[in-house]
């Protein structure tokens, strides 16, 4: 299996987990994982969308997308457009989706500003259901709250879990070294939180045991 990094806006840069995993497992074959290069600063999804089409196409093995932000929106985009590629993908961990509200389909809306011509209606579709896609979210997130991840975690037949007070899950609140991530790939498609145990139903604190080292 080879994972995908699908980043968000600013391309998730050294220092962001995403860059971590890429590292860690690079570091145990150099062939088992690639990134999705895009102009990072110019969120359009169509073209975002088309570029990781394009590289799941040319991968012959099976395929873990592992998304950030606007990565989700982008990675789920990907499973509504082409179809004929879900029986190459393993399977999508979106982590801390941004919200679609946020974004027109030729960029960035603003933090405030709601544009007609928004993703909601790309997007609100359910996802494969022979597909393992979990959604692991905040709930202080600044993107997107966690009944709106709840929203989009049923509407895409998604596993929600909430990792507690972690804000956006990058470098802003200490997501850099992120051991969970790498133990939830190494062991795709079993649900890292359901091995421990974890009531997604009840809501708590953050759980320490799944934040990144400090130090």
């Amino acid at each position: 299996m080879q994972v995908l990094i699908v980043a968000g806006v600013g391309g998730s840069g050294d220092g962001h987990w995403q860059t971590w995993l890429e590292q860690q497992l690079s570091a145990i074959n150099p062939s088992a994982v690639s990134r999705v290069i895009q102009e990072w600063h110019r969120p359009i999804f169509r073209v975002w969308r088309d570029q990781v089409i394009a590289a799941l196409t040319a991968i012959e093995d099976q395929v873990l997308l592992v998304a950030h932000s606007f990565g989700c929106l982008v990675s789920a985009g990907v499973l509504l457009a082409a179809p004929e590629l879900h029986h190459k993908i393993a399977g999508v961990l979106m982590v801390a989706p941004a919200n679609p509200q946020r974004f027109s389909r030729d960029g960035l809306q603003g933090m405030c500003q709601y544009g007609e011509e928004d993703l909601i209606e790309t997007l609100n579709h359910p996802l494969p259901s022979n597909l393992p896609i979990m959604l692991w979210a905040s709930q202080n997130d600044p993107w997107l709250s966690l009944a709106q991840a709840k929203y989009w975690a049923k509407t895409w037949g998604a596993d929600l879990h909430n990792l507690g007070d972690v804000g956006h899950v990058n470098i802003a609140s200490g997501f850099g070294a992120w051991p969970t991530v790498l133990t939830q790939v190494r062991m795709w498609p079993v649900p890292f939180f359901v091995m421990h145990r974890r009531k997604r139903q009840q809501p708590r604190k953050t759980d320490s045991s799944i934040l990144p080292p400090t130090g």
